[in-house]
């Protein structure tokens, strides 16, 4: 799947005219810095990401307005599901 993606991505840029430093679409492009020196990159996005709690735990306020932050800022959007259990 890596495979796939890196040369997907390596497309895009060329169409879009070359890769600049700190180009958003490169796969190792680092979205959000995490504590303890880790990065949470364009790769891992595209490899998806899920984020479980209960209800009123802070998943939208947190995490999800901070991921969507970082989808923003790098110029690309994500798909947001949830369910309702009654």
């Amino acid at each position: 799947m890596r495979g796939f993606l890196d040369e997907l991505l390596r497309r895009l840029v060329q169409r879009r005219g070359g890769a600049a430093s700190g180009d958003p679409f490169l796969l190792d492009h680092s979205l959000l810095s995490l504590p303890g020196g880790d990065h949470w990159r364009v790769r891992d996005a595209c490899e998806g990401t899920q984020v479980f709690g209960m209800t009123g735990s802070g998943k939208t306020n947190g995490s999800g307005k901070t991921l969507s932050n970082a989808f923003l800022s790098a110029q690309f959007g994500g798909l947001v599901l949830f369910a309702i259990f009654d």
